[in-house]
């Protein structure tokens, strides 16, 4: 992969124009088991289950235990039916609350399922991701003011801190927010993904990378040396690679694109930073899976 030197500045320049390999046969694209996080604890990963053999009131979000055991619904339809848009969850460092967008707006809810709250009346709201301190909650907004939008956890200091910019995550430290913006390359036929940081209090960026292909569902690592991120090369689908925190060394963590099994999506790593879980977007299971913070180990979670 293609890289540009970091600097500090968000240059437009491109970098090298890759050779799409078009001898590659893609596996079918398919996903039941969406957008998981694992508790601050490690002993839960709540995640997104739509999978269409389901009844639609058991729709919503579920809970795992690491182990495969204890699977079970948390949030569905039956019990909240006028819920029906998901996209992402959090949890609070504390593990006593889960941040999650429902029909386009920010809502919180207990983790024993109480006292559901909503946070916004935006529309058009999803990912929001904890703070490390549990003070503040960022998510991403794409229409309509588009951008990075920061508030505190009960909903109130409502700002947007950059504009463009999606798929938010926090900083070990707090200070910042990891975003990225996608854009087409000259000849309009390739995307280009550009990684930055955003200061919460100046508002200030820093460039971080630039990719060739879509990146998606960043994530530091606990120890804020690493970020996994899904990134989609041009004609392929989704895979799992790290990179470090100040970019550069980019490490696919799945190997052959061919292959079902090394296909994945949302990646999330473990408390203690020795795993990932992901859920493989290879219609044949397109459910979770967890592997080592190296790839290897690969295991399918649910089933």
């Amino acid at each position: 992969m293609a890289l540009l030197a970091t600097s500090m500045g968000c240059s437009k320049e491109e970098p090298i124009q890759p050779k799409p390999d078009t001898t590659v046969v893609n596996p079918p694209h398919g996903v039941t088991h969406f957008y998981p996080n694992w508790s601050p604890d490690g002993t839960k990963i709540l995640f997104w289950n739509l999978d269409s053999q389901l009844p639609d009131s058991m729709l919503g979000i579920w809970s795992v235990k690491p182990d495969g055991s204890e699977m079970q619904p948390f949030f569905i339809k039956s019990n909240h039916p006028a819920f029906s848009l998901f996209y992402g969850t959090d949890w609070s460092p504390d593990g006593q609350w889960i941040v999650a967008s429902l029909n386009l707006d920010i809502y919180k809810i207990k983790a024993n399922g109480d006292s559901l709250t909503r946070l916004t009346n935006m529309g058009w709201s999803s990912f929001p991701v904890w703070s490390m301190d549990g003070n503040n909650i960022a998510f991403a907004k794409t229409i309509d003011s588009a951008g990075i939008w920061v508030m505190d956890k009960d909903g109130n200091a409502l700002r947007r801190i950059s504009s463009n910019y999606d798929y938010p995550t926090w900083s070990p430290d707090n200070k910042n927010i990891l975003a990225r913006r996608e854009y087409y390359d000259s000849s309009y036929k390739y995307f280009i993904s550009y990684l930055k940081t955003i200061n919460i209090d100046t508002y200030d960026s820093a460039f971080v990378d630039t990719i060739y292909g879509k990146l998606y569902n960043m994530q530091y690592s606990p120890d804020g040396n690493t970020i996994a991120v899904q990134c989609q090369k041009y004609l392929r689908l989704s895979q799992i690679y790290t990179i470090n925190a100040t970019g550069g060394n980019h490490k696919n963590l799945m190997g052959d694109a061919s292959i079902c099994e090394n296909i994945g999506e949302y990646p999330r790593w473990s408390p203690d930073g020795t795993k990932i879980v992901y859920s493989n977007c290879c219609s044949n299971n397109g459910k979770l899976w967890i592997m080592n913070a190296d790839g290897s180990g690969k295991y399918q979670l649910t089933f």
